[in-house]
């Protein structure tokens, strides 16, 4: 039984490492001087302490609760509506949205509607350049059209969506979901 359960848990590990998004390169925006910056988002302020006070009453529970580690806001941002686009000489453009919840350890996304046609990516960095993931490409799409990202460290954080010519207009990303991380993802976390 033990020799299953490893076995599961290695392929398990194996499957996730290789379905990770790669870090090895740089969003396209970072190569240019562009003029103008969208706009931030910014995600209201919240009572922190009294979410921390719940969180150490749920830790004496008996039976708990699934680990809380942000504030969850619900916002509706997409590539419509939200952020600021950039065409570039070649036709390319880039689309780029700056989302602020001030005092976040971390912060990551979810999306109700993601579905980046062959040769567009999607980054997500912190302001000062420090921290990314991506690209996100044609490969996270899922036939809910859900995707979760993962988390990027800092409270001035970037999506940055490129789209080749070739592909204009069949992109779409839609946020419903900005976590404010407040806290680290387990016992082992640092202070």
């Amino acid at each position: 039984m033990k020799k299953i359960l490893l076995t599961l848990l290695i392929c398990t590990v194996a499957f996730n490492l290789n379905a990770q998004v790669s870090n090895q390169t740089t969003p396209p925006s970072w190569a240019f001087n562009l003029k103008t910056q969208p706009a931030a988002e910014i995600m209201p302020s919240f009572d922190l302490q009294s979410m921390i006070a719940e969180d150490e009453i749920e830790a004496t529970q008996v039976i708990k609760k699934p680990y809380r580690f942000g504030k969850k806001f619900s916002v509706a941002m997409d590539l419509f509506n939200s952020g600021q686009w950039t065409e570039l000489e070649n036709g390319d453009r880039l689309w780029r949205l700056n989302v602020v919840s001030t005092g976040a350890r971390t912060m990551n996304f979810m999306m109700d509607r993601y579905n980046l046609p062959e040769g567009a990516e999607m980054f997500i960095y912190s302001d000062d350049h420090t921290d990314k993931i991506g690209p996100y490409t044609i490969n996270e799409n899922q036939e809910d059209g859900i995707l979760g990202t993962w988390v990027v460290y800092g409270d001035n954080v970037w999506i940055e969506y490129y789209e080749p010519a070739s592909v204009r207009g069949l992109g779409r990303i839609s946020i419903n979901e900005v976590v404010h991380g407040y806290r680290g993802f387990g016992e082992a976390e640092e202070s």
